[in-house]
């Protein structure tokens, strides 16, 4: 029997894999952009959350998960945005430290952490 407490987690973990795989994909697009030469390692991360993802969301989360994939995109590329492009250098430093942050939160769920 599953408990409501296990439910719970599995969301989370389904919730986590679906921004971890926006957050990565804003990061590869963003690499694209600016010649970054890292781009092929933030598609190679992306491709793993896509893996974990698609081997934990249900018909029934789908929709959810999309959203929680688009919103994390949305907001990570933003970061990356104000990051390399605001003239406002406290910004610039916080939004980047910011963007690292989640990364890493990102990278500890992989197995061997980055």
């Amino acid at each position: 029997m599953i408990s409501a407490g296990s439910l719970h987690a599995e969301n989370d973990l389904v919730k986590s894999f679906a921004s971890c795989t926006g957050r990565y994909s804003a990061e590869m697009e963003h690499a694209w952009l600016i010649s970054d030469p890292r781009a092929d390692e933030f598609e190679a991360r992306r491709l793993s959350f896509v893996a974990l993802l698609d081997a934990t969301v249900t018909p029934d989360t789908a929709r959810q998960t999309l959203h929680y994939r688009i919103n994390a995109k949305h907001a990570h590329a933003g970061l990356l945005q104000v990051a390399r492009f605001n003239l406002d250098t406290s910004r610039a430093n916080a939004a980047r430290s910011a963007a690292a942050r989640l990364l890493s939160q990102c990278d500890y769920l992989l197995l061997g952490g980055a």
